[in-house]
């Protein structure tokens, strides 16, 4: 197989292109794969039933982690030898179908020379190391939060009130259940159990009720006292529910830049009150990442509430059309931001690392300003990583970026292998970058090449975020595409409006009304097409709904691929032959001129113009 491998490293030398470069984004998914595969046998070995069927005490935790520890190396050589023979496999077949395709092609050597064969080593060796670390990372993680004094706390279900102090990780939003008026997203510091204070450090969910909700922001440190118990559903490990006769107190009141950021979000979301009701949904939701009926308003002004019917009709029909992603912040803001920015240094004519330390600034202004959310964690991470290529002096390459961004919030954090977000923004970067350059090359010969390219985008992201949905909804949207059509052009206008009015809703009420009205106007439009697309409920397709309908998802998927594939070779199989009339695979030198039909209307418009502007007309007599 290095043979194999190495024949094309040679021609690669000289033709090198770091864009094409699939290493890290190979690695990357790897990485995740051996993460959910160490998170997977964790479950298997610690479950919740052993833990209530008495290996819950002190000698059953004992047993269980003597047991662990014994079938820890035998799955980790398991998995990284099922890992590594997939890998050869799917290299194997890639290199066999280049090999059939370029047969004979002379420019291709079939040997390379030791270099190659060291260098295909090396990264396999790096490729080992990097899974045999996540999967350790991830279950060392897992152990270490089932002996948390939080998780055992909550499988307790003693039901007493117990003291907590929590650091509150993100902004009030509206409770998802009964038990309380809203809720925050917070990390234990402590536990107090029985007069003895342990250190914690599981996330929870802290829900809250009363005049509480209007006093808590995100960055604060609080000492509560609650009822733990383990989660329904959610990220979080448990949530930490704090009743009327509990208690919330301030102790910190968190860092200076996070309270001028809860200021702003704030004044912008009163400036939004002034808006009809789909603007006070939708704007909020397409600038900062939360819809408005999820939004806790400031106590001390009066405000109109949102209509909880309209607001749960809208969303639904967001679903419903496929183009509810537009409510979560992703790297389209970082993209319009970022290009501003280099524009305006470039302007200046500042120097290139000047740039870089200002864009990267840029980034991480604008990730504090935005609701926290696992697509903003990725997003501001590649913007971060953008601006050191640009520091270095190296152009950044999206997949690289993409690879390394996924390697190091794995290894940091591996619970964010299980998360939908992070899992679907990954994705949908990911088939942008891949396949929509070749699906919009193959659609220039019959639409515009604006329209070509927002076609291909909108079908390379759901092309591989399509099985991650089935997971989350057993539903198939099938206008999904057209809607993402047509309101793709009023996505950056009225996004660039709504944070122009985030930018001036602390200063200037006024003048940021005017772009939040404008932003409102774009969403008008984007509501009026969720209504036409999921309003009637007649376009889902209902699908099997689990990782059996994302396999049986991703198998047609790649079913279609294979067909237009062959198709591809057969039709040029077809019009390419040799010298010698049979017929072969290899690339030509050349490639054949098609002119789409709006290149040849252009042509003919011209020629017309030109030939009715030579002709002579004499006076009529």
């Amino acid at each position: 197989m290095n043979d194999a491998l190495s024949g094309h490293c040679n021609h690669r030398a000289a033709h090198e292109q770091g864009s094409r470069d699939l290493r890290l984004f190979i690695m990357a998914t790897a990485v995740w794969c051996s993460t959910l595969a160490s998170q997977w046998l964790f479950r298997r070995t610690f479950s919740e039933t052993t833990r209530q069927s008495g290996f819950g005490t002190h000698e059953g935790l004992r047993y269980r982690s003597v047991l662990a520890m014994m079938t820890f190396p035998a799955a980790i050589v398991v998995v990284s030898s099922t890992g590594l023979c997939l890998m050869a496999a799917i290299i194997c077949l890639v290199v066999a179908f280049r090999r059939l395709r370029n047969r004979d092609d002379s420019r291709f050597p079939k040997r390379g020379g030791p270099v190659c064969r060291n260098q295909v080593v090396l990264w396999f060796s790096v490729l080992v190391c990097c899974c045999l670390t996540a999967f350790i990372v991830s279950f060392v993680a897992d152990l270490r939060s089932w002996h948390d004094p939080a998780i055992q706390a909550a499988n307790d279900q003693s039901h007493r009130l117990t003291e907590v102090e929590v650091e509150v990780l993100s902004p009030v939003t509206a409770s998802k259940t009964w038990d309380g008026d809203c809720q925050v997203r917070a990390r234990m510091r402590s536990i107090d159990r029985d007069d003895v204070v342990e250190k914690s450090a599981s996330t929870t969910r802290l829900i809250l009720s009363g005049t509480a909700c209007g006093n808590v922001e995100n960055g604060q440190t609080l000492q509560v006292s609650g009822l733990i118990e383990p989660a329904r559903f959610g990220p979080e490990a448990t949530w930490l529910t704090v009743p009327t006769t509990g208690t919330v107190k301030i102790m910190d009141k968190g860092p200076f830049i996070q309270q001028i950021s809860t200021h702003m979000q704030q004044a912008f979301v009163e400036v939004c009150d002034r808006l009809s009701d789909q603007g006070r949904v939708l704007v909020p939701g397409l600038t900062i990442g939360v819809l408005g009926q999820d939004i806790v308003a400031n106590p001390e002004v009066a405000h109109e509430p949102i209509n909880p019917t309209f607001a749960s009709l809208l969303e639904r029909d967001f679903k419903r059309a496929g183009i509810m992603h537009l409510m979560a912040v992703s790297g389209g803001h970082f993209a319009i931001v970022t290009d501003l920015t280099v524009t305006i240094c470039s302007s200046m004519l500042m120097h290139r690392r000047a740039k870089a330390c200002i864009q990267a600034l840029a980034c991480l202004l604008l990730a504090a300003l935005m609701y926290p959310s696992d697509s903003v964690l990725r997003a501001v991470i590649m913007g971060v990583l953008t601006a050191l290529c640009r520091w270095v002096g190296r152009p950044s390459q999206t997949l690289n970026m993409l690879g390394l961004t996924v390697v190091i919030v794995l290894i940091s954090n591996p619970s964010m292998a299980r998360s939908y977000g992070f899992a679907l923004s990954c994705c949908s970067v990911a088939g942008i970058e891949l396949c929509s350059d070749k699906i919009s090359a193959g659609l220039e010969s019959v639409m515009p090449h604006p329209l070509a390219d927002s076609v291909a985008a909108t079908c390379s992201a759901q092309l591989f975020t399509l099985p991650i949905q089935v997971m989350i909804s057993p539903q198939l949207p099938l206008l999904s595409i057209p809607a993402n059509l047509i309101v793709s052009p009023f996505v950056d206008f009225s996004t660039i409006c709504g944070l122009c009015g985030l930018m001036l809703a602390w200063c200037c009420r006024p003048l940021a009304f005017m772009f939040v009205w404008l932003a409102a106007c774009g969403t008008w439009v984007m509501q009026r097409c969720a209504v036409l697309a999921g309003g009637s409920g007649k376009t889902q397709l209902p699908w099997s709904g689990g990782f059996r309908g994302a396999m049986l998802i991703l198998f047609l998927e790649i079913t279609f691929i294979g067909l237009l594939q062959t198709l591809r070779l057969l039709v040029k199989r077809a019009m390419w032959r040799a010298d010698d009339g049979e017929p072969t695979f290899s690339t030509p030198s050349g490639s054949p001129l098609r002119t789409s039909i709006w290149q040849r209307s252009k042509i003919w418009v011209l020629e017309t113009k030109s030939l009715l502007s030579s002709l002579e007309w004499r006076d009529r007599q």
